[in-house]
């Protein structure tokens, strides 16, 4: 605008200077001009014509008038007495430089001083105003008619300079919206879209041309009627705002976040009613919300304790942060067969899933775990994917994703709802089940740790117990075998001092026999605490091995008849075909001899009988004698070290009390049981149970 008012003072300087020149020739002959008013007239032209050039059009106007009003009084009145009326008619020429460069506050302003002027010149003159409008201006009438031609046609020419400057800023403005690396567009008054430019033809895939003028483009760029009722009750309540956030689809049908910013633009010449400004925040939003399900998912992880604990947490996350209808978690299970799916969670539409086992072969979270990679679909009822589309429940948009840690796979999480899943969505669901995999590594790996290390505790604790239960024996031991040894020592410091006390007694042979007895009996109380001993401290190194007990039974019924007396009578009954027992055969038959040994002992004249069955998964052998038996108060300690009775040990029956101790810890340690039922004259019957090999 500058520029074009520049040309236009440079174009009215110059014709009024052509004017201005042969005219005061003219007027020289009927006017007394000085020439140095005529100067100081032509000076202030080229003052104003060159501060116009240099783009002062408006100064150069001011100084104009200013020079121009001062010269015409001169010129009516050169010594204070108004000579001739006639310059003052040339006020019009101000007035007319007024209208072409300055605004109207001004230019009423310049006419106010033209009138004032004239009634000063005319006040000092003692000359009534009234003359000024009586006396002819005919004479001028084509001078006049000139400068107001001359003003029409520079108005017109300012017209259409202004209108050209318009289209001319119009088209840089609208080159410079184009050109913006934001979105813009403006609404008329109708909402319907003027200015379309290059960034919102990227963003959303739709030209100006599709979208200029189009009253159904919000239809397109936002198709959820609900969605645009809410958009446009938000502009109706504030028509002005900053950074709303709205869900635009693009031609593709993909959506994107954008920003925008709508200020009131008014533009009446074009028609402009409001402006807006977006800016593309998808990834940015993305990355909040990937953030925000990361940080959501870990915090709750953080409080689980367990493995077992971690996998509803995971789930529920997803459910909420994806927005789901219906979720389910599976993992892989060892079997059988190699690993089975079994859906350890459910929520939602698919909570009937619980505990279900899925096809390994077969179906999504199949394919999800073959192929360890996200799978997604908007219409799961023609997913070749998916076997069962009829157990969805009715939601047509599913998507599931691996849990991976470590290149393993632990299972799948899906999820599934009626709007369909988007680039963003899928990026949160892998986030959050990267995040749970590594989770669940580690929650499974310590407890894994945890139970080697209780296992450790255990052994330890054990061996502990073991090496305590074997001092205690060493010290138990200790204390029986003292109190067993005290008697027959006893009784050889006894036969010793008879002995040394005569010599030649005749009882000294049969004391020194006597002695013999005691020593042989010291002998079996030593070997019976080493055997005790040793078999405690053996207890987990004995080589097991398979052992025929229908030839261990015959092998010690054999030895057990050449022992007999002729009071004593044996019976023995093996069944056909026993099965074997996994064993040491020493161990298990110095078991059987103690129990035979023992019933021998026992019974002085009577019966021995040996049944040995086959009881379902056990071999039973019963060994049983007609003998003394055992008092009821004896029975509780019959398997204690060195524990005889009171009554077998006022008798003369030779023994140490550890047989049945021996036998029961042998049996035991075979995996087996040991009982004993006895009543007084009666006799005793001791059954061993061993467990079988099929």
């Amino acid at each position: 605008m500058q520029e074009h008012q520049a040309r236009l003072g440079a174009f009215t300087w110059l014709t009024l200077l052509a004017f201005l020149v042969p005219f005061s020739m003219a007027m020289a002959q009927f006017v007394a001009v000085e020439s140095r008013t005529l100067s100081i007239g032509l000076a202030s032209i080229a003052l104003a014509y060159a501060l116009s050039r240099l783009g002062h059009a408006q100064t150069g106007a001011m100084i104009m008038i200013a020079v121009t009003m001062l010269n015409l009084g001169m010129m009516a009145a050169p010594e204070g007495i108004l000579v001739n009326a006639a310059p003052l008619y040339y006020l019009i020429v101000p007035i007319a430089i007024a209208v072409l460069f300055l605004n109207l506050p001004l230019t009423l302003g310049v006419a106010c001083i033209a009138l004032l002027e004239v009634g000063l010149i005319y006040r000092s003159a003692n000359v009534s105003a009234v003359v000024f409008f009586t006396e002819s201006p005919f004479s001028f009438l084509v001078t006049v008619t000139f400068i107001l031609v001359a003003i029409w046609l520079n108005r017109k020419l300012l017209t259409q300079m202004r209108y050209r400057a318009l289209e001319a800023n119009v088209q840089r403005l609208r080159d410079l919206i184009e050109n913006l690396p934001v979105m813009v567009d403006i609404l008329d008054e109708n909402n319907t879209i003027q200015l379309w430019n290059k960034e919102c033809e990227r963003v959303t895939g739709y030209s100006a041309a599709k979208i200029i003028g189009d009253p159904s483009a919000f239809e397109r760029l936002y198709p959820d009627q609900a969605y645009r009722e809410a958009m446009r009750r938000h502009f109706e309540t504030d028509s002005s705002y900053r950074g709303a956030v709205y869900r635009l689809t693009r031609k593709d049908g993909t959506t994107r976040l954008i920003a925008w910013s709508v200020v009131n633009y008014r533009v009446p010449e074009l028609a402009w009613q409001s402006l807006s400004v977006g800016v593309d925040v998808t990834e940015q939003y993305q990355r909040e919300r990937e953030l925000s399900a990361i940080a959501t998912i870990a915090t709750a992880l953080r409080a689980a304790n367990s493995y077992a604990e971690m996998l509803p947490i995971i789930l529920d996350q997803t459910y909420v942060l994806m927005q789901g209808k219906g979720a389910s978690l599976a993992t892989l299970e060892p079997n059988a067969e190699g690993e089975r799916i079994v859906v350890k969670a459910a929520r939602g539409a698919w909570d009937y899933h619980v505990q279900e086992q899925l096809d390994s072969q077969h179906g999504l979270y199949a394919h999800v775990i073959k192929t360890r990679r996200p799978y997604v679909t908007a219409d799961a009822y023609h997913s070749p994917v998916i076997a069962r589309p009829e157990r969805l429940s009715g939601l047509s948009a599913v998507a599931a994703a691996p849990l991976i840690a470590q290149n393993r796979v632990f299972g799948v999480v899906g999820v599934a709802r009626h709007m369909a899943f988007s680039e963003d969505d899928v990026r949160v669901l892998t986030a959050i089940c990267d995040i749970a995999a590594n989770a669940l590594q580690r929650a499974e790996a310590f407890e894994k740790l945890e139970a080697r290390v209780r296992e450790r505790t255990a052994q330890l604790e054990a061996a502990y117990a073991r090496l305590a239960a074997l001092d205690q024996l060493k010290t138990k031991l200790i204390a029986d075998l003292a109190h067993a040894l005290r008697t027959p020592l006893s009784t050889l410091r006894v036969q010793m001092h008879l002995i040394e006390s005569d010599l030649a007694h005749p009882s000294v042979p049969e004391r020194l026999q006597g002695m013999k007895a005691q020593i042989d009996r010291l002998n079996k109380l030593i070997e019976g605490a080493l055997d005790v001993l040793r078999l405690e401290v053996q207890r987990n190194s004995v080589l097991m091995q398979p052992q025929s007990m229908t030839i261990l039974l015959q092998q010690l019924c054999s030895r057990v008849r050449m022992q007999l007396s002729e009071q004593q009578h044996f019976e023995a009954y093996i069944a056909p075909n026993l099965p074997k027992v996994n064993g040491d055969s020493a161990l298990l038959a110095r078991a059987l001899e103690n129990v035979l040994d023992n019933a021998l002992k026992y019974t002085s004249s009577g019966t021995i009988a040996l049944c040995a069955e086959q009881h379902g998964s056990q071999i039973v052998i019963s060994i049983s004698d007609t003998g003394m038996g055992i008092p009821p108060d004896d029975l509780p300690y019959v398997f204690e070290r060195f524990y005889r009775g009171r009554a077998v040990g006022q008798s003369n029956i030779a023994g140490i009390g550890l047989g049945l101790t021996i036998a029961k810890t042998i049996i035991e340690l075979h995996g087996g049981t040991l009982y004993l039922q006895s009543t007084p004259q009666v006799g005793t019957q001791v059954r061993l149970y061993l467990p079988a090999i099929n």
